[in-house]
C-alpha cells in the first residue's frame, strides 16, 4: 500500500445532514463573521484566498516548475475546490459547481483518449502587509475597509493534468476538451502547448482537438505544459504518467496476423463477444484477447482466464482493458515455475483467451452470461480449427466464482461447455473480506461535505465519487462476506442471496458446481492456517498529524482499490510521490484510527476526527471542528482482517518503511480467506474461528460437513511465519509446478510431509568449525523436499554433500569468525539455516572483529586504588542463533590484579604507580585464540597520593 491530528470543541460544530451528507456550516459562518464587511466589489476577480478552506497552496501553482508541485487529478481538483470556497462575490466568474466539474470530466473521458483538465484563475489575496501598513482594520473579529487603501494584491494559478496516473500503450490521442479547461480569464489565453517527453519537444494543441502521442519506449514520462497568454507570457504547469508498453490488437480473423510491431510490442488477435441472455433486463460485453500456442495461428487448445474485479470502467475508462488486462496475467506467470513453460515460454501449449469485462464491478450473473457466450464461441473455434480439445478455464478471484456460476449454469440448462478442467484461482467461493474498520472509515470520508460563503457544497475529500463508491458496486455488494452500509450497519442481503442462488445453480446436488468437469483450487492462503503477520486488533492504519486531507486520501485509496487494481497494476514509487505535505496557511488536523476485527465484543475499532486551523495575516486564527466519530465493532464476526488467506496489499502503492512517525498503514490484510478460497462447507454450515485457524492440506483433506467440494486444491506454505500466506491470486514456484501437473492430466499433490504447527527439523552439527577440520551437518527432510540445494557462507568450503548431509572446512583466507549452513528447497519457498562459529577470533587490523577495553562507571580511577576494566569484543558475525561464547587472557603489568564478577570479561586492578600502562587483552574461544592486542592508559598521581588514570589511545 501512517500519520495525523485534531482539535477539541465538539460542541461547536454545526451540521445539516441531507440523506448521508454531512455539511459543515460553521465554516462558513465564521468567515462570513470575519469578511462581510468588506466591499466584496473591490476584491480582485471575486475570490479571495484568505476567505477560503485552502486544500493546496496556490501560490505553490503560480506558473513555475519546481519539484513541488506535480499534478494529479486530485491535486488539481484540490486547487479548484480552494478556489470555488474562496468565491466571496457574485462577480466571481468561470467557476461551475462540484457536480458539473465532475460530470464534465467524466463525460470527456473514453477509451484510447486522455483528455487533459486544467484551470487558469487569477485571485484576489490580502498583501502581506496589510494590517502592519494600515491598509486594513481588523476590529473584534471582523476585517474592515480602510477609505481609499487596496489591501489585496493579484495571484494567477495554472494547473493541467490528465485523469490517470498510468496508461498502457505507446500510442494513443490527447486532447484538451474546452469544458474541463476552467478559467476567468479565457480572453487572455492565446494557446496552450504541451512537451509529452518523447523527444518532439512543445506541440501546440488547440481545444477540443484529437493530437496523435507516440512512444517508442515505455517508462515514467514527465509531461510539461505551457500556457501562452496575450501578453506574450508564459505559464508552466507538468504531471508524471507511467505508459505501459501493453500490447497492440488485431480484429479476430483478419489478415494481418504479424505477431509483433517493428518496435517488439506483441500483437494479439482481439474480439467483441456480448451476452446472448440478459440479467435484470441488460447483457454484459467483454474483450478478448488471444494468445496461440507455439504454432497455431487457430484456437485449437484454450485456455480461458476470467479475470477478477475490474474497476476500470469507474476509474480508468481511458484503458482498453481496464485496470488490469493480460500484460498484467503475463507477469504474474514470470515466478511460476513449470507453469511458465505451459503458458508463457516460447513453446507454450496453450491457446490463451484473456477475458477482460467491459463492466468489471457488474453483477457477476451478468457477466457469467458473457463467459457463456465466450465459451460457446471458442468451441465454434475449435470445430472450425478441427479440433476436439476440451477447454480448461482459470477464473482468478471474482473470475473463479463468475466462471463456477457459468458453468453450472450451462449444465443445468443442458449446453456443452466441453471443459475438461476449472480452476478457481483465489476466488472468494464464500466471500471477500475488506476490514470493516476501514469500511467504516471510507463511508465516513465520503459524508463530509463543506459550505462555502457562496451558499455551494464542496466534498471535504476530492476522489469521493470514484474510488470510495466501489463499496456500492452490484459486484461489491455480491462479493463482501460483511459490507457496511451507509448507516455503517453490516448490510449483507444481496451477498446473501447471490451465494444462495449459485450454491442452488446447475444439476440437481451438485452444490453449484459443474459435475462434467474436474474441479481444482488454488488459495493463496496457509496451508497451516497460520493468521496473517498481526493480530485481531492491531492497528490497520493510524494518523494523528497536521496534513493535507490528500495525503490522508492517498493513503487510504489503495486499501479502498482493495481487488480493483490486482497484478500490482500501480506504480507504487511514483504513487509515494503524490503523499506530499505542500503547506498552507491554514492546515488539517487529522486523526484517525481503523484497527482489524478483535476477539470479544463492544471494542472500539474505528475512530475519525477533522478540524481545520485557517491563519489569517499571521494574526487571525480560525478553528473549524469538522466532524469526530468512533465506531465499535459489530456483532458476531469474527477476525477475519487477520485470518489466514490470500492477502491484499498496498506495498504496491506505498513504501510503508518511508511513512513518518504519526502515521501507520498496515501493509496487508486476509483479503480471500483460505476457507473461502477452497469453499470448506460448501456455504452449507457456518464455520467457526477454529476452521479458519485449521491446516488444509491436499493430501489428506477435510471430510465430513466441513469438507471442500472440489477433487484436488493447493494452498501455500513457507518455512517463514510470516509469509505463510501469500499475495492475491499470485503465482510462485509451488503453486505453479502444481497447477502444471494437473493441467498435463497429473492429480498434483504438492504437500511436505511435516507438521505445520512446528517448522521442520533444524539442520544437526557442532557449533564451531576449527582450521583443520571437517565437520558434517545433517537435516531430516520428507521426500518432497531431497530437491534441496545447500549452500554455506565464503569462509566455508563445502567437501562433499547429499541431499541431508554436507561436510564442510574453514576457508582460513576469509577472516569473518562466524558463517552460517543453508538448505533451500525453491519450489517449496522453503529456507533453513544453521549459524556456526568458524575459527578462532580475529582482532580488527586481521579483518575480524573489534576489541575494546573501557572503564567502568562514573568515579574517576586513581593510581594506587582498585578500578573496574571492562573487555568487549564486537565481532562480525553472521546470527549464530545460539550465545556467542568467549574467555579474555589479559595481561596487566605493574599493578595488583583480581577478578571482578564472574567471567574473564571484567578485572579489578590498583595501578601500583602513575605512569603508562600497557594492558593487554586476548579473545579465547574452542578454536583457539586472537593475537595479543595492547591498550596504553595513563596513571597520574594527584596531591593525595592518587591520581586517575586515562586511556591514551585504543587501537
Amino acid at each position: 500500500m501512517k500519520r495525523i491530528t485534531f482539535l477539541l470543541c465538539f460542541v461547536l460544530l454545526t451540521k445539516l445532514t441531507f440523506a448521508q451528507q454531512q455539511i459543515n456550516t460553521t465554516f462558513a459562518n465564521q468567515m462570513n463573521t470575519l469578511f462581510g464587511q468588506l466591499d466584496k466589489n473591490k476584491i480582485p476577480h471575486g475570490i479571495l484566498i484568505d476567505s477560503g478552506m485552502e486544500f493546496t497552496n496556490l501560490e505553490e501553482f503560480n506558473g513555475v516548475l519546481s519539484s513541488n508541485n506535480y499534478l494529479t487529478i486530485n491535486s488539481l481538483e484540490e486547487i479548484y475546490k480552494t478556489l470555488l470556497t474562496s468565491k466571496i462575490s457574485n462577480n466571481a466568474s468561470g467557476l461551475v459547481s462540484p457536480t458539473v466539474f465532475k460530470n464534465n470530466l467524466k463525460n470527456n473521458r473514453a477509451k484510447g483518449i486522455i483528455s487533459l483538465s486544467g484551470l487558469y484563475f487569477k485571485y484576489g489575496k490580502f498583501k502581506s502587509n496589510a494590517l502592519t501598513s494600515n491598509l486594513i482594520n481588523y476590529t473584534n473579529g471582523r476585517f474592515y475597509d480602510i477609505p481609499n487603501k487596496v489591501p489585496y494584491e493579484t495571484k494567477q494559478t495554472f494547473a493541467i493534468t490528465p485523469a490517470i496516473l498510468k496508461y498502457s500503450g505507446l500510442n494513443f490521442q490527447v486532447k484538451i476538451p474546452s469544458t474541463i479547461f476552467y478559467s476567468n480569464n479565457t480572453n487572455q489565453i492565446q494557446s496552450i502547448q504541451v512537451d509529452f517527453d518523447n523527444g518532439n519537444g512543445y506541440v501546440t494543441i488547440p481545444f477540443n482537438q484529437n493530437i496523435s502521442v507516440n512512444y517508442t519506449s515505455e517508462g515514467l514520462k514527465t509531461w510539461k505544459y505551457k500556457l501562452n497568454l496575450t501578453n506574450g507570457t508564459s505559464l508552466y504547469s507538468h504531471s508524471k504518467i507511467n505508459i505501459e508498453e501493453g500490447y497492440e490488437t488485431y480484429i479476430y480473423g483478419s489478415n494481418n496476423q504479424q505477431r509483433s510491431t517493428s518496435t517488439g510490442v506483441s500483437r494479439y488477435p482481439c474480439k467483441k463477444i456480448t451476452a446472448t441472455d440478459s440479467y435484470l433486463g441488460k447483457n454484459a460485453s467483454v474483450n478478448l484477447t488471444i494468445d496461440y500456442a507455439y504454432g497455431n495461428s487457430q484456437i485449437k487448445k484454450p485456455l480461458i482466464v476470467a479475470e477478477g474485479f475490474d474497476a476500470g470502467v469507474i476509474l480508468n475508462p481511458e484503458s482498453e482493458f481496464g485496470y488490469s488486462g493480460y500484460a498484467e496475467f503475463k507477469r504474474s506467470l514470470n515466478n511460476s515455475g513449470e507453469l511458465y513453460n505451459l503458458l508463457r515460454g516460447y513453446y507454450k501449449e496453450y491457446d490463451i483467451i484473456f477475458v477482460d469485462w467491459d463492466n468489471g464491478v457488474d453483477y457477476l450473473q451478468r457477466n457469467a452470461y458473457a463467459l457463456e457466450e465466450i465459451i460457446k464461441w471458442v468451441n465454434q473455434q475449435k470445430s472450425i480449427a478441427g479440433s476436439t480439445e476440451p477447454n480448461v478455464i482459470l477464473g482468478q478471484s471474482m473470475g473463479g466464482v463468475i466462471g463456477r456460476w457459468a458453468l453450472a449454469d450451462m449444465e443445468e440448462r443442458g449446453m456443452n461447455h466441453d471443459t475438461r478442467l476449472f480452476i478457481s484461482h483465489d476466488a472468494p467461493q464464500q466471500g471477500a473480506n475488506i476490514p470493516i474498520a476501514v469500511q467504516y472509515m471510507l463511508r465516513h470520508i465520503d459524508q463530509q461535505f463543506l459550505q462555502t460563503l457562496a451558499g455551494t457544497v464542496v466534498s471535504l475529500f476530492t476522489n469521493v465519487d470514484d474510488v470510495f463508491t466501489l463499496l456500492d458496486t452490484p459486484a461489491t455488494k455480491q462479493l463482501l462476506k460483511n459490507r457496511a452500509n451507509n448507516y455503517y450497519a453490516i448490510e449483507n442481503s444481496e451477498h446473501d442471496n447471490f451465494y444462495n442462488q449459485l450454491k442452488n445453480k446447475g444439476i440437481a446436488n451438485s452444490g453449484g458446481y459443474p459435475l462434467y468437469s474436474r474441479n481444482i483450487a488454488i488459495s493463496n492462503g496457509s496451508e497451516c492456517g497460520d493468521i496473517q503477520d498481526f493480530n485481531p486488533g492491531d492497528d490497520l492504519l493510524n494518523v494523528n498529524e497536521s496534513v493535507k486531507l490528500s495525503y490522508l486520501e492517498n493513503l487510504i485509496t489503495p486499501i479502498a482499490l482493495f481487488w480493483g487494481v490486482g497484478h500490482g497494476s500501480f506504480v507504487g514509487s511514483f504513487y509515494g510521490s503524490i503523499l506530499n505535505l505542500i503547506s498552507t496557511s491554514g492546515k488539517f488536523n487529522v486523526n484517525f484510527n481503523a484497527k482489524a476485527i478483535p476477539y470479544g465484543t463492544e471494542n472500539q475499532i474505528y475512530k475519525g476526527k477533522i478540524s481545520y486551523t485557517k491563519v489569517i495575516l499571521w494574526l487571525v486564527s480560525i478553528t473549524t471542528n469538522i466532524t469526530d466519530i468512533t465506531k465499535n465493532q459489530p456483532n458476531n464476526i469474527l477476525p477475519f482482517d487477520s485470518y489466514s488467506g490470500g492477502y491484499y496489499s498496498v506495498s504496491n502503492f506505498i513504501d510503508t518503511s518511508t511513512l513518518p512517525n504519526g502515521v501507520f498503514l498496515r501493509d496487508k490484510f486476509s483479503f480471500i480467506p483460505t476457507a473461502s478460497a477452497l469453499d470448506i462447507g460448501s456455504n452449507n454450515v457456518v464455520l467457526n474461528n477454529s476452521d479458519y485457524l485449521r491446516s488444509y492440506k491436499n493430501i489428506t483433506p477435510p471430510t465430513g460437513i466441513k469438507s471442500s467440494p472440489f477433487d484436488n486444491f493447493s494452498s501455500d506454505i513457507d518455512e517463514n511465519l510470516n509469509t505463510q500466506n501469500k499475495p492475491h491470486i499470485s503465482f510462485n514456484p509451488r503453486n505453479g509446478d502444481w497447477l502444471a501437473e494437473e493441467l498435463d492430466g497429473i492429480q498434483a499433490s504438492y504437500t511436505c510431509n511435516f507438521d505445520c504447527n512446528t517448522q521442520p527439523s533444524e539442520i544437526s552439527g557442532d557449533n564451531y568449525i576449527c582450521d583443520n577440520e571437517i565437520k558434517t551437518y545433517t537435516i531430516n527432510v520428507p521426500i518432497c523436499m531431497t530437491n534441496g540445494v545447500w549452500s554455506v557462507s565464503p569462509n566455508l568450503t563445502i567437501i562433499s554433500q547429499s541431499y541431508n548431509s554436507i561436510s564442510v572446512s574453514h576457508n582460513t583466507s576469509n577472516p569473518l569468525n562466524s558463517g552460517y549452513i543453508s538448505y533451500s528447497v525453491s519450489n517449496l519457498n522453503f529456507t533453513i539455516t544453521k549459524g556456526v562459529i568458524v575459527g578462532a577470533p580475529k582482532i580488527n587490523n586481521q579483518g575480524g572483529g573489534y576489541l575494546n577495553v573501557q572503564k567502568i562507571g562514573n568515579v574517576e580511577i586513581y593510581a594506587q586504588q582498585w578500578s573496574v576494566l571492562k573487555a568487549n569484543y564486537q565481532p562480525m558475525l553472521f546470527d549464530t542463533g545460539f550465545p556467542y561464547s568467549y574467555s579474555y587472557e589479559w595481561s596487566i603489568p605493574n599493578s595488583q590484579v583480581r577478578n571482578y564478577g564472574n567471567g574473564s570479561q571484567y578485572k579489578e586492578i590498583r595501578p601500583n604507580f602513575s605512569g603508562q600502562l600497557n594492558i593487554g587483552v586476548r579473545v579465547w574461544n574452542n578454536c583457539g585464540c586472537s593475537n595479543w592486542n595492547y591498550f596504553p592508559f595513563e596513571a597520574i598521581y594527584e596531591n593525595n597520593g592518587g591520581g586517575p588514570i586515562d586511556l591514551i589511545k585504543q587501537f
